[in-house]
């Protein structure tokens, strides 16, 4: 069993960056409690424009750290049954210039659980205001507990997402654009 780290890959400089509404802002707490989201609006779009890429990768990079998925990534997610880990929210992307409108979905990670080994990864913890930020250099995952998982968030810092080895295979059997992958330790 194996564990990676997901993130961007912003190698092409021709990729689409989406910048979303700020009346949007509220989603990303839902996106980060770890729950469904039941009243989801189906007709949310999104905009781009071609002088911010002109390449639709299967995981879009935008300003709020979302994952926003393809079809191709949909279709994964789907064979594998992965329901409880993640649910897929419609959203059209629109694009500004030609006003082409194009299907994908936002990821939300349903599994947030405390699986950070602290004692073997290496970070910083600082304290802003009342709440403390983990900068994290080594990530370790605590094995017997994201083992059965594929997908998952830990509580001590919601931003990175965790695939599991077969999830990985996956992405890459199906050559998946937009991201790359990190393995973590698991003690």
């Amino acid at each position: 069993m194996e564990f990676y780290k997901i993130l961007w890959d912003d190698s092409d400089e021709n990729d689409i960056v989406v910048k979303v509404d700020d009346k949007y802002n509220a989603l990303s707490e839902l996106l980060n409690s770890g729950n469904d989201i039941c009243d989801w609006d189906n007709n949310i779009i999104l905009n781009y424009s071609l002088d911010d890429g002109t390449v639709l990768t299967d995981f879009l990079a935008n300003d709020m750290g979302w994952y926003i998925v393809s079809e191709k990534v949909r279709k994964i997610i789907v064979d594998l049954n992965l329901y409880k880990e993640i649910q897929l929210l419609p959203i059209i992307l629109r694009n500004n210039d030609n006003n082409h409108m194009v299907n994908y979905w936002i990821l939300n990670i349903k599994i947030i659980i405390d699986a950070f080994d602290l004692k073997n990864s290496d970070y910083k913890r600082i304290k802003m205001g009342s709440d403390y930020v983990y900068i994290i250099r080594k990530y370790c995952l605590i094995k017997d507990k994201v083992k059965g998982y594929n997908c998952i968030k830990v509580f001590q810092n919601k931003t990175p997402t965790f695939f599991s080895e077969l999830l990985v295979k996956k992405f890459l059997e199906n050559s998946v654009s937009g991201i790359e992958f990190r393995k973590v330790v698991l003690t």
